[in-house]
């Protein structure tokens, strides 16, 4: 199972959707224990590149009672030789 951390932007925006919507939250949350089970399965999301030349990996919700799209952004490494999953964003998108 991967480590997880969380960039301070992902804490506070995780935060905020569980207030806005907790059964989107639930199923963001799920997906992430999923993922530390299993990095590599079925819902490891979509790789893209990032600026500084490593990858980081995308999911994404419709979040009805938004009514927009919500990104999971999450970067997987090894950080003092434990396998981590780093989540970057959970945010809205228009």
């Amino acid at each position: 199972m991967l480590a997880l951390r969380a960039a301070r932007i992902a804490t506070s925006q995780l935060a905020a959707l569980r207030r806005a919507n907790p059964e989107l939250f639930s199923v963001v949350a799920a997906r992430i224990q999923a993922i530390r089970d299993d990095p590599g399965g079925p819902n490891a999301g979509r790789v893209f590149m990032l600026d500084d030349g490593t990858s980081a990996r995308l999911a994404t919700y419709f979040d009805v009672a938004a009514r927009r799209d919500l990104v999971l952004v999450w970067k997987i490494d090894v950080e003092d030789d434990v396998p981590t999953m780093t989540l970057i964003r959970a945010e809205h998108v228009d």
